[in-house]
This record gives structure tokens, sequence and C-alpha cells, in this order.
């Protein structure tokens, strides 16, 4: 059986949820092996990892033959989005964090509603009789 990778120990950072604490005794695939050494790979490129701790986690990712094994990996990589940005935090404005942007037009509706509002009232005025033409 392959080794895991030691980083001091105790009480791990991870969720419950992880699967790499939820699931220890779970076989690495490489699927999971590939993705380790991506975000590893990621990580070193940042300079979020050093690399004489980069080249210690790469082994330890070929080494792990479980989950568990992964999970002090997993712990000093940086956390990986599982999600789609939501549409409407998703913004196409080149302006700065916290700069106001020009207020959108919406002018054309508008005034097709306020027009429909005007012609509904003259049919219900004239229905009624009271405006003479």
């Amino acid at each position: 059986m392959g080794g895991g990778v030691a980083y001091g120990g105790g009480v791990s950072n991870l969720p419950m949820s992880s699967p790499y604490r939820s699931q220890p005794d779970k076989p690495v695939t490489e699927t999971v092996r590939e993705d380790f050494t991506q975000r590893l790979n990621d990580a070193f490129t940042e300079g979020d990892v050093p690399q004489d701790e980069y080249r210690v986690m790469l082994d330890g990712v070929y080494a792990a033959d479980t989950y568990g094994q992964l999970a002090p990996i997993a712990e000093r990589l940086p956390v990986k989005q599982t999600y789609q940005q939501p549409g409407i935090v998703a913004t196409e404005s080149t302006s700065a964090p916290g700069e106001v942007t020009p207020h959108r037009e919406q002018l054309g509706l508008s005034l097709w509603v306020m027009a429909g509002a005007a012609v509904a009232l003259l049919i219900v005025a004239l229905i009624l009789g009271i405006i003479i033409i």
C-alpha cells in the first residue's frame, strides 16, 4: 500500500462532508489523482505552495491509495469551486468594484406603457360619454 503525506496532525480542517474525511477508505481513481495534480500545479504556479512542499505533496498524490491519504493534501490546497456563479452575480461591467455604473435607460418600454394607459383611459372616457368629440 502507498503512503500518505503527513502535515502536522490532529484535527482536520476539512468539513465532514468532504469525501476525504467521510469516505477515507475509498480508493483513489485516476480522475481524482489528475484533479489533485492540476490543483497542486495551479497552487504552485500561483505561489500558494512552496517548491519543497510541492514536491512532497505531488509524491503524496501519486503514492495515495485512499481518499484518507489525500486528506492532508486536500487541506493544504486552495478550495475548489464546485458551483457555477449565479447569473445575478455575474456582471459584464468593466467598472471597478464599488464604482457606480451608469443607469440603463428603459425609456422605450416606459413610453409604450404610458401610451397604452392613455389610450385605455380615452376609450373608457368615450364609452362613458365623458369626452365629446
